[in-house]
């Protein structure tokens, strides 16, 4: 249940992760395509260009612009499923992994280290008592 549990936020964690990433070349395509069409109707104005041009750039901006949001939609949606998986009740955004988490088997040999120590200071505490009171 726990190797599921994992794999399911996992799963939505790198999905938010590349919805994020198409959202912002979406978003580049947009504004790339506002730019190229503000030049075109300066060329078609100027008579360099046919208005063609300039309308096949609008009708792909516009094409941009409903794919756009679409994959805000998505992302939105992918972000409510990621904060569902966590147990929150609001689309939470993907943030940058630091490094790579730590495999089980460290975890576990970390724990043992630290009870090993903590036993160890115990111990040494206990003679120190020992020691002041016999004194």
């Amino acid at each position: 249940m726990r190797a599921d549990t994992r794999v399911a936020v996992e799963t939505a964690y790198y999905t938010v992760t590349a919805d994020e990433e198409l959202m912002r070349v979406a978003e580049e395509r947009v504004r790339t395509l506002t730019q190229e069409l503000g030049l075109a109707r300066v060329r078609v104005t100027s008579g360099v260009a046919v208005e063609t041009d300039s309308l096949q750039l609008m009708l792909e901006l516009t094409t941009a612009r409903v794919n756009l949001r679409q994959q805000q939609a998505t992302t939105r949606v992918d972000r409510l499923a990621l904060g569902r998986q966590v147990g929150v009740s609001q689309p939470l955004a993907a943030e940058p992994l630091d490094s790579a988490p730590p495999a089980e088997s460290d975890l576990v040999n970390a724990r043992k280290s630290a009870r090993l120590a903590l036993a160890t200071l115990q111990a040494r505490l206990g003679r120190e008592l020992v020691r002041e009171e016999g004194l």
